[in-house]
């Protein structure tokens, strides 16, 4: 049982991430999907600190908070912005994180 989890869990998180990464491409500008693939360390960050593979500290949380504001503005900003492909490469994101976290031993911790 500890296999499948160690081996098919974080496989399946990454094709998650994979198809829903893709798919949100039908929706969204190719350097809208760039920008918020941004997120990424700071929600790597996140999900550490959560799960205790990670320290927080105020300088790197507030660093990854700029970072978040940053692609807020840039979604504000974006003029064609279909809600649907958005929630589609945030959970995509979601699921890359948590196979990040899988394969470095944060679901046995956390």
């Amino acid at each position: 049982m500890l296999l499948l989890l160690l081996l098919l869990l974080p496989g399946m998180l990454y094709a998650g991430s994979l198809w829903l990464s893709n798919s949100a491409y039908l929706y969204l500008s190719v350097s809208f999907i760039q920008m918020t693939k941004s997120l990424m360390p700071g929600l790597v960050y996140a999900c550490g600190c959560m799960v205790g593979t990670e320290k927080p500290q105020l300088s790197a949380a507030l660093n990854m908070a700029l970072i978040a504001v940053g692609v807020l503005v840039c979604a504000l900003g974006e003029m064609n912005l279909v809600v649907s492909g958005l929630l589609q490469q945030l959970v995509a994101l979601g699921f890359e994180v948590r196979g990040l976290e899988s394969v470095t031993g944060g679901w046995l911790r956390g």
